[in-house]
């Protein structure tokens, strides 16, 4: 996997994204970077380069159906998950759960259908010879409020990511596969506000 990392963070905001070729993009905005750690809103972009069936169908006897694609929030040192079978989650690999919904540390978002995500309207477009934030156009931005549990520690990572969600032939829940990730840093300035920035680099810790 080759991440490209890159951002601008200010006094009076955050532009961040991180780009990758296998194959969804991410970013973040925000006119502001101090936030009340219970209303932490910002706009996401995200989006996929080309067909992404590849990527999320290569789980082996695993894996029987995609469901969904599904949206995460969580702090960074929980990224690198185990399911109940003790099975750590890499990138692109593939745990088990009874419920996507419902896994420890990870604050479900939404999830969107196998039909709208694989639509146009959830496409980015990439210049690799224009450079990392102007060049990339995203055909779908929102807003997401991040749940302040996630913000667990006085200084850490905040993890937002999408997950392939697929039924298990051995039909003991569904196995979830990595689709990469946006890493943003964060720290406590008092006990109500915290500060967000670009991270030093794009591993989750």
């Amino acid at each position: 996997m080759v991440f490209i990392v890159g951002g601008s963070v200010g006094c009076n905001g955050i532009d961040h994204g991180n780009y990758h070729r296998n194959p969804l993009a991410y970013k973040v905005h925000s006119k502001n970077s101090t936030f009340d750690v219970n209303d932490v809103t910002l706009d996401f972009s995200y989006g996929r380069q080309g067909s992404i069936d590849g990527t999320i169908n290569g789980g082996g006897s695993s894996v029987n159906r995609l469901v969904c694609f599904a949206l995460y929030f969580c702090d960074g040192q929980y990224y690198w998950q185990t399911d109940q079978y003790g099975h750590a989650l890499g990138v692109n690999g593939y745990t088990m759960y009874e419920d996507y919904r419902d896994i420890d540390n990870w604050y479900y978002v939404k999830e969107i259908s196998i039909d709208i995500f694989r639509s146009d309207a959830y496409l980015f477009e990439f210049n690799f010879a224009m450079g990392c934030i102007g060049s990339t156009k995203f055909n779908h931005q929102e807003s997401l409020t991040v749940p302040k549990e996630v913000f667990e520690r006085e200084k850490g990572t905040l993890v937002f990511q999408i997950v392939g969600v697929n039924t298990s032939k051995e039909a003991v829940g569904y196995c979830v596969c990595k689709l990469g990730c946006l890493v943003i840093a964060y720290e406590y300035i008092d006990e109500n506000t915290v500060r967000l920035s670009a991270p030093d680099g794009s591993v989750p810790r």
